[in-house]
């Protein structure tokens, strides 16, 4: 089959008002006998005129699926289009972008070891001034806008590049079926958590990066699974909750695998997109009443984290000042 006809034939799996929330999965139709059903967070449509025909692909598929079939094929612009209106894409430019200014303001002093892990990295005095975690400033200057600055802000070259490649492989499928609106709630809230968490365990330390808020998208992925389990089909179910169990596992297997990971931040992240995802996705269940219910017990426990961490970090921990 050329591919100018699969082309025309991409769709929408049409839906009815009893099912729209779990048949609103792309679908494209190779034949009448054949047709490809990707995963509903998938951004990335499928770019073949046919199934897998090179070894290669499979894997291209679930690394770099933007880089499989035909670049400028019409199905292919499709994603380009969605993906400029994209939130997740446009604040990677704003992560560049700050790293630059951060490499501007001072390059940490490193040895081929260091080059080799982690690539250039900024000084720390390039970190302060640009607003990383600094527990001491925030407690005794008040400097509360340290709790949100960290979240664009990258310790190096390689942890930069780290979350992005994880943002564009998996997390733009999230917005794609959450919207931007629930993405930027999920993405700050959880973001500010993490590195509230991390002001209390590693008060002494400086930490930047995005993989809190990043952490807090798995977490509501999480919950958005179990709002919306009585609709899945069971193999919907297994697919979902496998996929979902593999990324959190090596997730979490890096952060405490490595040393230099704030990994108080990840789980703080984590934990509380867990429960934005509950009040965010609570009016997929079926009974009301428990969505009711499960998004007013997640707004009390978040509430609940912000007051009992702040409360803890005023009162008991004594970060130092770094020279």
């Amino acid at each position: 089959m050329a591919l100018e006809e699969y082309e025309e034939d991409y769709a929408e799996i049409p839906t009815s008002e009893e099912d729209s929330d779990e048949d609103t999965r792309p679908i494209q139709r190779i034949s009448q006998q054949q047709e490809i059903i990707l995963p509903e967070d998938s951004f990335w449509s499928w770019n073949l005129p046919g199934r897998f025909s090179r070894w290669y692909q499979p894997i291209l598929f679930l690394t770099f699926p933007c880089l499989v079939g035909n670049p400028c094929s019409k199905v292919r612009r499709k994603d380009y289009c969605r993906l400029l209106v994209s939130f997740l894409f446009w604040i990677q430019f704003v992560n560049i972008a700050y790293f630059i200014i951060e490499l501007a303001l001072g390059v940490k002093k490193f040895n081929w070891r260091d080059l080799f892990f982690h690539g250039v990295r900024p000084s720390n005095s390039s970190l302060i001034k640009l607003g990383a975690k600094y527990a001491y400033a925030i407690k005794h200057h008040y400097q509360i806008w340290r709790l949100f600055v960290p979240i664009i802000m990258h310790g190096g070259i390689f942890h930069l590049v780290v979350n992005m490649l994880v943002v564009i492989i998996d997390c733009l499928g999230y917005e794609k079926i959450w919207g931007f609106i629930r993405i930027i709630l999920i993405y700050v809230v959880s973001g500010v958590a993490g590195n509230l968490l991390s002001c209390i365990v590693f008060p002494n330390n400086l930490s930047v990066g995005a993989s809190s808020a990043i952490m807090g998208l798995y977490g509501a992925r999480l919950s958005h699974l179990v709002c919306r389990w009585p609709k899945l089909k069971p193999n919907e179910r297994t697919h979902n909750i496998v996929s979902a169990i593999i990324y959190t596992c090596i997730m979490m297997v890096f952060v405490f695998e490595t040393y230099t990971i704030d990994y108080a931040s990840h789980i703080g992240g984590c934990f509380v997109g867990i429960f934005m995802g509950f009040i965010l996705f609570a009016n997929y269940h079926p009974k009301k009443l428990t969505a009711i219910l499960v998004a007013l017990f997640s707004a009390f426990v978040i509430l609940a984290y912000f007051v009992l961490c702040t409360v803890v970090f005023i009162v008991w921990i004594k970060p130092v000042k770094i020279e």
